[in-house]
């Protein structure tokens, strides 16, 4: 018995993993930086990957539960993502498995019914609190990727300095979007400069959709909910509390069904310990104002109608950055 990686790159490698999978209650997620199989022979037994420092898709089978394996997997996938330069990991898992997990070293942040986050290394959630500035004071937030900041994100801004004097801006860092989170900072407090608010990175905490992993959720149809879920309750154990949120902005669009059943989840979750205010996204000839409207438009040079859809300061950024502005 042994532990080798698995090069998932490899049209036959690929195939192996998706017949291991076959017929159990998950699948392989990728995107995956580094995979290691447990071998008996030629047969495997044994997954689990790690995508930058998340640990996922781990399945031993039954006859090897119980024997440590499950240790040398996480020990292997550390060493490796220690090489590469991380020294804080998350695993996303199953209710049923954090005692497993606690017992590797790792602790659990928050969960639901469906879902257990747990962290392990040197930049725990406490930590992250400890370099933003803290005080009594009632606050509003909003939470934003701002790929890129648009008309439509300091409208919101705008209805939330108009009714609480403190307001916090999040914006979601990882580097996951086509801009990356150093620009979408810059654009964030450019475009804010001129209002009474904060601006913060989320830490590693308010989790993206692109970084919610789902290969251990059955039901496909569930995955909006549960990620809402995990995400309000992260929210509300300890961003609420710890910052004195009191409310919390959210945009809303008539024809985005995901957005809907984030905020009603959303919602669900927050209050009554944090109010959740629905604002109706900011429109341009009909259709409200969204970061991928402004892709869109970059991408066959249609700096005009850009312009028309973000803040001068962002177009200014955004005109820098691709060279229509000199």
């Amino acid at each position: 018995m042994y532990i080798e990686k698995i090069d998932t790159s490899i049209p036959f490698m690929k195939n192996k993993i998706e017949n291991f999978f076959k017929g159990k209650d998950q699948i392989f997620e990728e995107p995956v930086d580094y995979c290691l199989g447990i071998y008996n022979g030629s047969e495997l037994l044994g997954i689990g990957s790690r995508d930058k420092n998340v640990f996922k898709n781990f399945y031993i089978e039954e006859v090897l539960r119980g024997n440590q394996w499950m240790n040398r997997l996480v020990s292997e996938l550390t060493k490796n993502a220690v090489s590469e330069g991380y020294s804080h990991f998350f695993i996303f898992t199953k209710p049923e498995n954090e005692s497993l997990f606690q017992s590797l070293g790792f602790k659990t942040i928050s969960k639901t019914n469906a879902i257990c986050l747990m962290e392990k290394g040197r930049q725990p959630i406490k930590k992250y609190f400890q370099s933003i500035e803290v005080d009594q004071e009632e606050k509003a937030a909003i939470v934003m990727n701002a790929n890129p900041f648009t008309l439509g994100h300091r409208y919101i801004v705008e209805r939330a300095v108009r009714k609480y004097k403190r307001v916090i801006i999040f914006v979601v860092e990882e580097d996951r979007s086509l801009f990356s989170t150093k620009d979408r900072l810059a654009m964030v407090k450019e475009g804010v400069k001129d209002l009474n608010v904060q601006v913060e990175l989320t830490g590693p905490y308010l989790i993206s959709r692109s970084t919610f992993p789902t290969y251990f959720i059955k039901d496909r149809s569930s995955l909006q909910y549960e990620y809402a879920q995990l995400d309000g309750e992260i929210f509300r154990q300890y961003f609420v509390p710890r910052l004195n949120i009191v409310a919390r902005y959210v945009g809303t669009e008539k024809d985005d069904p995901a957005t809907a059943i984030y905020n009603r989840v959303l919602k669900h979750v927050l209050e009554p310990d944090c109010k959740v205010i629905q604002v109706r996204r900011k429109k341009k000839n009909k259709n409200a104002i969204t970061g991928t409207m402004v892709r869109r438009a970059l991408r066959v040079k249609d700096y005009d109608t850009v312009k028309e859809l973000v803040p001068e300061s962002t177009f200014q950024y955004l005109g820098k950055l691709y060279g229509f502005i000199t």
